[in-house]
């Protein structure tokens, strides 16, 4: 994944718990880092993390995650964001609960990840309401799976507009997970979710538009709907869009060269019957089609994602 070199947490959300006499230097250190001026930002982070400023703390611990104007250390990274979480900075609380549950600077440990989570999601962290939601549906760090606890804390941070919990809140209901099955009450979910460009959404409206699931069956719709989650790097609807090029299907005009592209970028990002797809394809081509195709998938990035701590989810397992 590429990333974006900004922050995209708030200065108010990041500046929650946080000594008001510091804000002006807090701000003033948010604006070098979303300038690029990495080591700048670093350095007064770093005078404000060492008098004590939770804000600052957190905002350098999040800098040594990435490496950002500094040497990447998970070690110092969580240790910066330990001293935050301690002082109730509720990012920072969430972000420690990452690093429990991966195992990043700290040995892991699954029990103390929800217990930060928790902490964190009372005082309105929707990072870790969404993450706590992914600790129930697993069973991790308690005796076993709570699918009605994980809707509930999904819905949590769905309702403060995080958008894989928005999928996840609208892929529980539309299997009952705890709640009602309804999948006419989670296609709004999954709505809002695909409108911020979460790629898993996108595709489940592809499928929903496809199948009639929740709405009418349109395929213009869920074909386009297929080409966003594919832009965003799914590789299962890559292939969908690709099939879609070859065999002229969800109303697209028929045309091997664009599906010989998808196809391939599906293939690249690990997909079987897309990688099939490609043989199958290629030998169709002229050789001037397939570099031509083969030239568009070597330029193709995934999407730039912004630095977080935890990061951005991009599918749906935590």
């Amino acid at each position: 994944m590429r990333f974006v070199d900004v922050i995209v947490l708030t200065v108010s959300a990041i500046l929650l718990g946080s000594s008001g006499s510091q804000a002006g230097a807090i701000e003033e250190a948010m604006a070098a880092h979303e300038r690029g001026q990495f080591a700048e930002a670093a350095e007064l982070f770093r005078t404000l993390a060492d008098q004590g400023e939770p804000a600052a703390q957190f905002m350098l611990g999040t800098m040594l995650m990435y490496g950002a104007g500094m040497p990447a250390s998970d070690k110092d990274a969580a240790a910066w964001v330990r001293r935050a979480a301690d002082q109730g900075h509720a990012e920072a609380m969430s972000c420690l609960g990452y690093f429990f549950s991966e195992g990043r600077g700290v040995a892991r440990n699954d029990e103390s990840a929800v217990v930060w989570f928790r902490s964190a999601a009372k005082l309105g962290s929707a990072s870790a309401a969404y993450h706590l939601g992914s600790m129930y549906m697993w069973g991790l760090g308690m005796t076993a799976p709570d699918l009605s606890q994980s809707t509930a804390w999904y819905r949590k941070a769905a309702e403060q507009g995080h958008a894989a919990a928005q999928y996840q809140y609208g892929y529980s209901i539309s299997v009952g997970n705890g709640v009602p099955q309804s999948i006419d009450e989670a296609m709004p979910w999954f709505e809002r979710s695909a409108a911020q460009g979460y790629g898993e959404a996108q595709w489940e409206l592809g499928l929903n538009y496809a199948n009639g699931w929740g709405v009418p069956v349109d395929p213009a719709k869920s074909l386009a709907w297929y080409l966003k989650a594919a832009d965003n790097g799914h590789a299962a609807a890559e292939w969908v869009v690709g099939k879609a090029y070859s065999e002229g299907l969800l109303g697209a005009a028929k045309n091997l060269p664009e599906a010989y592209y998808w196809y391939a970028l599906g293939a690249r990002n690990g997909d079987r019957d897309a990688t099939a797809g490609v043989a199958r394809i290629r030998r169709k081509l002229t050789a001037q089609q397939a570099a031509d195709a083969d030239r568009r998938v070597s330029q193709w990035h995934y999407p730039q994602l912004k630095r977080t701590c935890p990061p951005q989810p991009q599918w749906w397992w935590p």
